[in-house]
């Protein structure tokens, strides 16, 4: 797989240019980025990160996870919902809580979990995970992928998704 040599991650590149947004990502602070336009890119990063997803979820329910029992997963930075769709899966009983600032992608994810029959288990709200994470009900899993590393305080974000889960819930971060 390519990677970017600065952040040691795959997926798409990434520019270093003041408009970029937090010296690294999408334009997030860019009110006139075209979410649309990196959609296709972000779809096939999240089809890349399935076996991963697949992997972790396995790790998990082999440490003593219960699918059945997971009531509540959010997916937070969730992009067009590849991930959030392949959590669904893994985690039948789960309402699943899609949570990205660009409403560009989560229409995609709405799609996608219409497509894939899961319209009744997947929400999506449009929020800005650095600077409001908005009082859902606790997660027993908030999965964070790709994400963490486009916030200004990186520590404090980590700090609010943990106080987003359910005592002795799961917080999975993948950079």
């Amino acid at each position: 797989m390519a990677q970017d040599d600065h952040h040691g991650h795959d997926a798409h590149q990434h520019d270093q240019s003041p408009q970029h947004g937090h010296q690294h990502g999408h334009g997030h602070d860019d009110p006139n980025f075209d979410w649309e336009a990196m959609a296709d890119s972000l779809e096939v990063d999240g089809a890349m990160a399935l076996p991963l997803v697949e992997a972790v979820v396995a790790e998990l329910v082999a440490g003593g996870l219960d699918p059945a029992a997971v009531g509540h997963v959010m997916d937070v930075g969730c992009g067009p919902g590849v991930v959030t769709c392949a959590l669904a899966g893994h985690l039948p009983a789960a309402a699943v809580t899609a949570l990205d600032s660009a409403g560009q992608l989560l229409h995609r994810v709405r799609h996608r979990a219409a497509s894939d029959g899961l319209h009744n288990r997947v929400a999506t709200l449009e929020a800005d995970l650095e600077h409001d994470l908005p009082g859902l009900a606790p997660a027993d899993l908030v999965w964070a992928s790709m994400v963490v590393h486009h916030v200004a305080q990186p520590v404090t974000t980590l700090q609010r998704l943990l106080q987003a889960l359910h005592p002795g819930g799961t917080l999975v971060v993948v950079e």
